[in-house]
């Protein structure tokens, strides 16, 4: 499962909601934990849940400064470099076993930089596509996410 928050800004908080479902036939308690706990917000971070039971669950981000390049940069034509998407990792634990779920964050520049990416045309006449990232925007500007579950851990949506 992956969260994709993109346009973000810098000092700008951005949302996310995951819902958590419980498709076990007994009770689960689980805990959510982000491996970058500076940049990430998990509310709540624990919940348990009786059996069919869905929580929403809050994923804050609060980029302080610019991401720096990562491995998987690209540069575009004129030496303008795309970094790749921040990729942080959180930990979804249960009694029963673990998987993780990660979130990628394109910032508002990055965004702009793609979107001028697909209208340059390469020297071959070609449009060049880049990595578009989307979400669904609800009233309030937060986004809300679902991903699948694997056997025994609850379903994250």
């Amino acid at each position: 499962p992956e969260l994709v928050f993109a346009g973000v800004r810098v000092g700008v908080p951005s949302v996310q909601t995951l819902r958590v479902t419980n498709p076990l036939p007994a009770s689960v308690e689980f805990s959510i934990r982000p491996a970058a706990s500076e940049r990430w917000e998990v509310s709540p971070a624990r919940a348990h849940l009786a059996p069919g039971e869905t929580v929403s669950v809050q994923v804050l981000l609060r980029l302080t400064r610019e991401p720096t390049a990562r491995r998987g940069a690209h540069t575009l034509p004129f030496g303008t470099e795309v970094p790749a998407a921040l990729r942080d990792a959180f930990l979804i634990s249960t009694m029963h076993g673990s998987q993780q779920l990660y979130a990628r964050v394109y910032t508002w520049q990055q965004q702009q930089q793609q979107q001028q990416q697909q209208r340059e045309p390469l020297a071959h006449g070609a449009s060049r596509r880049g990595a578009a990232a989307t979400g669904g925007s609800n009233s309030d500007g937060s986004h809300e996410r679902e991903a699948a579950s694997s056997p025994g851990s609850p379903g994250v949506r």
